[in-house]
Protein backbone atom coordinates (compact mmCIF):
# COMPACT_ATOMS: atom_id res chain seq x y z
CA UNK A 1 0.00 0.00 0.00
CA UNK A 2 1.49 3.33 -1.01
CA UNK A 3 1.66 6.34 1.31
CA UNK A 4 -1.30 8.44 -0.03
CA UNK A 5 -3.64 5.45 0.16
CA UNK A 6 -2.53 4.73 3.73
CA UNK A 7 -3.14 8.34 4.78
CA UNK A 8 -6.60 8.40 3.20
CA UNK A 9 -7.46 5.06 4.82
CA UNK A 10 -6.34 6.37 8.21
CA UNK A 11 -8.42 9.56 7.82
CA UNK A 12 -11.52 7.58 6.84
CA UNK A 13 -11.05 5.23 9.82
CA UNK A 14 -10.55 8.24 12.13
CA UNK A 15 -13.76 9.91 10.89
CA UNK A 16 -15.71 6.65 11.28
CA UNK A 17 -14.45 6.30 14.86
CA UNK A 18 -15.46 9.91 15.59
CA UNK A 19 -18.91 9.16 14.15
CA UNK A 20 -19.29 6.06 16.31
CA UNK A 21 -18.35 8.06 19.40
CA UNK A 22 -20.92 10.71 18.46
CA UNK A 23 -23.55 7.99 18.02
CA UNK A 24 -22.71 6.58 21.45
CA UNK A 25 -22.99 10.05 22.98
CA UNK A 26 -26.36 10.76 21.38
CA UNK A 27 -27.72 7.44 22.67
CA UNK A 28 -26.68 8.53 26.18
CA UNK A 29 -28.52 11.85 25.79
CA UNK A 30 -25.39 13.95 25.28
CA UNK A 31 -24.83 16.25 22.29
CA UNK A 32 -23.62 14.01 19.50
CA UNK A 33 -22.30 16.89 17.40
CA UNK A 34 -20.35 18.34 20.30
CA UNK A 35 -18.75 15.02 21.14
CA UNK A 36 -17.99 14.45 17.44
CA UNK A 37 -15.94 17.64 17.33
CA UNK A 38 -14.22 16.81 20.63
CA UNK A 39 -13.30 13.44 19.12
CA UNK A 40 -12.22 15.02 15.87
CA UNK A 41 -9.94 17.66 17.41
CA UNK A 42 -8.52 15.64 20.32
CA UNK A 43 -9.04 11.89 19.91
CA UNK A 44 -11.92 9.41 19.71
CA UNK A 45 -10.70 8.00 23.04
CA UNK A 46 -11.02 11.43 24.67
CA UNK A 47 -14.47 11.73 23.06
CA UNK A 48 -15.61 8.44 24.61
CA UNK A 49 -14.34 9.54 28.02
CA UNK A 50 -16.10 12.92 27.78
CA UNK A 51 -19.32 11.26 26.59
CA UNK A 52 -19.18 8.70 29.40
CA UNK A 53 -18.75 11.26 32.18
CA UNK A 54 -21.10 13.91 30.76
CA UNK A 55 -24.51 14.26 32.34
CA UNK A 56 -27.35 13.46 29.92
CA UNK A 57 -29.39 16.46 28.80
CA UNK A 58 -32.70 14.84 27.84
CA UNK A 59 -34.84 17.54 29.44
CA UNK A 60 -35.85 20.27 26.99
CA UNK A 61 -34.98 23.84 27.95
CA UNK A 62 -37.79 25.82 29.54
CA UNK A 63 -39.12 22.79 31.39
CA UNK A 64 -38.85 21.26 34.85
CA UNK A 65 -39.68 17.90 36.34
CA UNK A 66 -42.61 17.55 38.75
CA UNK A 67 -41.36 16.18 42.09
CA UNK A 68 -44.52 14.08 42.60
CA UNK A 69 -45.17 12.43 39.23
CA UNK A 70 -41.83 13.08 37.45
CA UNK A 71 -43.56 14.43 34.35
CA UNK A 72 -42.04 17.34 32.44
CA UNK A 73 -43.93 20.63 32.73
CA UNK A 74 -43.16 24.21 31.71
CA UNK A 75 -41.03 26.28 34.08
CA UNK A 76 -43.78 28.90 34.39
CA UNK A 77 -46.34 26.31 35.56
CA UNK A 78 -47.76 26.88 39.04
CA UNK A 79 -49.62 23.53 39.06
CA UNK A 80 -48.64 20.24 37.41
CA UNK A 81 -51.14 19.40 34.68
CA UNK A 82 -50.76 15.68 35.34
CA UNK A 83 -51.00 15.26 39.13
CA UNK A 84 -52.02 18.81 40.17
CA UNK A 85 -48.97 19.29 42.41
CA UNK A 86 -48.63 22.97 43.39
CA UNK A 87 -45.13 24.36 42.80
CA UNK A 88 -43.72 26.89 45.25
CA UNK A 89 -42.28 29.86 43.34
Amino acid sequence: MDEPTAIISFLILYLVLCGLVAFYASKRGVSGAGIFFVSLFFSPLIGVIVAAVSKPTNQPSGTKKCPDCAETVKVEAAVCRFCHHKFSN
